[in-house]
């Protein structure tokens, strides 16, 4: 099977939503486009993928409808987003 993987870089929890799991799947021989240092993967190489994981990257949201609609398997993980949450501002001065 061919992955590909969206994370915002920079973010802890990516490691454990988005990264080893990757990781792990690598290792039981399936293919994984990561994205390099400096660029997120184009398009054209997530159009080969069988399944895309993003995880947190809602600016590429409408990348990931086009990839659903072109037949690509997506799968989002906004999980641990407590900024999202309705309690966010509960403590707050």
């Amino acid at each position: 099977m061919r992955l590909g993987v969206i994370y915002e870089p920079g973010v802890s929890g990516a490691y454990y939503r988005a990264i080893f799991p990757m990781q792990a799947l690598q290792r039981r021989r399936h293919a994984v486009v990561w994205p390099t240092e400096v660029d997120d993967i184009p398009m054209r190489e997530f159009l080969r993928c069988d399944l895309v994981h993003c995880y947190r990257r809602m600016d590429r949201i409408d990348d990931l409808r086009r990839l659903s609609a072109r037949g690509v398997a997506v799968s989002f993980d906004n999980d641990d987003n407590l900024a999202a949450s309705e309690f966010s501002g509960v403590g707050r001065a």
